[in-house]
């Protein structure tokens, strides 16, 4: 068995109903599911904790004062119900997709010629571009993925983001996966 945990900021109304009820299948960027920043080790549990937050305040638009971080434990049953859109191959061949969809969208001969601004209006299609690639995995496969990486920028300001790079985040795709949730408070 394989077993994890994650980190979701949410604003109180909607913690207190995933607490009672559990998460649903949300969409988002790397397909629909509930997304987590990674929590390995409870001794950086003050920074899933602060991405968790910073998301919420940030992305969300949640007032700070009714912003609520949730840990989840997350189990699988092995390694396969798992994929790390971050290895050299699939972020590779994401990344080419992607190019060609951009390059076509935009109507140019190569993605140096688009700007982030050409982009911007298919970022949407982009991310759906991921869970297509998802779906062709498990084809290949002829099983189900229950739970995807894939490293994000913070949403906060990150002095430190130039060297450290992205932080790693998931979306579990099969929320059954989702054994334990329970509100975490800030360490001080």
């Amino acid at each position: 068995m394989l077993a994890f945990s994650g980190t979701h900021g949410t604003d109180r109304t909607a913690a207190r109903a995933i607490l009672h009820d559990g998460f649903n299948a949300q969409p988002g960027r790397i397909g629909p599911g509930a997304y987590f920043w990674s929590l390995f080790e409870d001794e950086y549990r003050s920074i899933a904790y602060r991405l968790a937050y910073d998301w919420a305040t940030i992305r969300r638009r949640v007032r700070a004062n009714r912003v609520k971080v949730i840990k989840a434990s997350i189990e699988l049953a092995d390694g396969s119900e798992q994929v790390c859109l971050d290895s050299a191959i699939h972020a590779t061949n994401l990344r080419s997709l992607m190019e060609r969809f951009v390059v076509e969208a935009c109507n140019v001969q190569s993605v140096e010629h688009v700007s982030r601004d050409d982009a911007r209006p298919h970022f949407d299609d982009l991310g759906g571009l991921v869970e297509v690639y998802v779906k062709a995995l498990e084809a290949q496969l002829r099983s189900n993925i229950k739970v995807v990486f894939k490293s994000q920028y913070p949403a906060a300001v990150d002095p430190i983001r130039e060297v450290a790079g992205l932080v790693s985040c998931f979306v579990v795709r099969d929320v059954s996966c989702i054994t334990k949730t329970e509100l975490i408070q800030q360490e001080v």
